[in-house]
């Protein structure tokens, strides 16, 4: 974990909770980074490096689906964008974020898309056995996973 005076953030995806890692990704807030929230807090640019060091982790191990690549990259420059603008204060960032948000949402249709949260239910219905999120961690989330899609291809 790394220390920022009295905040702590996770650095790995074998230490992070599945329950902080889904709100970062459906909220963009890295202040879910951190193993104590803090509403006060105001992201900067090394969390947002720290982010992309545990997304590189998760790739790195798992991999990701093809189509989502443009929807990564797209979300890193959000992201970059609205640091841009907490740091600055320059509402241009805001403005250039607010429009690649919309190019953003294009790319998905909302109704298709699955939700972390909704597959953990998958997962706990396939596997008979009660998650947590707050106790799963992003590694052993992603590692079931896998293993149910192994499952399936077994079929």
């Amino acid at each position: 974990m790394r220390k920022l005076g009295y905040f702590s953030t996770w650095t790995s995806i074998k230490d992070m909770p599945l329950d902080n890692w889904a709100s970062v990704n459906e909220t963009g807030d890295l202040r879910h980074m951190y193993k104590k929230y803090r509403a006060s807090y105001i992201p900067t640019m090394k969390d947002l490096d720290n982010w992309f060091t545990l997304q590189d982790q998760k790739i790195k191990r798992f991999g990701h689906p093809g189509e989502y690549k443009d929807y990564i990259e797209q979300r890193k420059e959000y992201a970059l964008l609205l640091c841009g603008y907490l740091e600055t204060g320059n509402r241009s960032f805001k403005t250039e974020a607010a429009i690649l948000e919309g190019d953003i949402e294009g790319l998905f249709n909302k109704g298709e898309s699955i939700k972390t949260r909704k597959i953990v239910g998958y997962l706990v219905k396939h596997f008979g056995t009660p998650l947590k999120m707050s106790k799963l961690t992003v590694y052993e989330y992603y590692n079931l996973v896998e293993t149910m899609q192994d499952y399936g291809k077994a079929d």
